[in-house]
């Protein structure tokens, strides 16, 4: 990982879910958000630090392409750094 990447990485992800997220879709992967749960008990809470990261990512310059999942949710949504 690039300097760059490591410092955009320490000033937008909070936490180890957005760390994680984050890492990868730097790494030029497309993510899928089901992946990154450690549990479904806490489904609104990993939405809501999802949307704060994608936030945070976009105000700071990065654009993320969301897609959501068959029925419209977060559980099969994707996303990714669009080029």
């Amino acid at each position: 990982m690039t300097n760059e990447k490591r410092e955009i990485l320490e000033k937008l992800a909070k936490g180890d879910f957005q760390r994680s997220v984050l890492y990868d879709l730097l790494n030029g992967h497309e993510i899928r958000f089901s992946d990154y749960m450690e549990g479904t008990t806490y489904y609104s809470s990993y939405i809501r630090s999802f949307s704060n990261l994608i936030s945070r990512m976009e105000k700071s310059g990065l654009k993320v392409e969301w897609k959501p999942g068959k029925l419209g949710g977060f559980w099969s949504s994707t996303a990714k750094i669009a080029n």
